[in-house]
């Protein structure tokens, strides 16, 4: 009798190698995914930060972008800053907002902690800490790494890097991110 098609054992033996494969290939998978959505995260930061200085130069005012519930891998909010106390004043009106899964750490050094103002000719304001410029770093989850730097000057140009390099500022995301799991 002619058989088409597998049989039983050939089946299972299939499926087994199929499982062994994926369980070895699975590591390298997440490895990928995360390391897009460090990409991803560091393009919109990087774009919503460039709408932020265009926003103020267009509308010859202060726009502010600042960190939702103070984390920047949590989302971010461009805002028209009428009253001079950004994003304080809940009466400023809200120009564009982001919200992020969180999964991707982003960590400013201490001039960029929180948010970030420009002024009506596109520069950071003089009259704050940000007016010195810094850095954001998109982080490793796991490791005090910084996979990408979007890098703001005084003058408020704003430039994306891609460097894998150690960073103290993305040594608490690992276990800041167990304890909240």
């Amino acid at each position: 009798m002619d058989q088409k098609g597998f049989g039983l054992v050939q089946l299972l033996t299939g499926i087994a190698v199929i499982g062994i494969l994926a369980r070895f290939a699975s590591p390298a998978f997440s490895e990928l995914i995360a390391s897009q959505r460090r990409q991803v995260s560091a393009d919109e930061l990087a774009n919503g930060l460039q709408l932020a200085r265009t926003e103020a130069i267009l509308r010859q005012q202060d726009v502010v972008m600042h960190a939702l519930e103070e984390d920047w891998s949590r989302g971010w909010r461009i805002i028209l800053d009428r009253s001079g106390q950004g994003h304080l004043d809940p009466d400023n009106p809200v120009l564009v907002e982001r919200r992020s899964h969180g999964l991707t750490p982003i960590k400013g050094n201490r001039w960029l902690k929180q948010f970030v103002r420009f002024t009506a000719i596109g520069s950071l304001n003089p009259n704050n800490s940000t007016s010195m410029g810094g850095t954001l770093h998109v982080c490793a989850r796991d490791q005090p790494v910084s996979h990408h730097q979007v890098i703001l000057a005084a003058t408020g140009r704003i430039r994306l890097e891609k460097r894998e390099i150690p960073e103290a500022l993305c040594a608490s995301t690992g276990s800041e991110q167990r304890a909240n799991a």
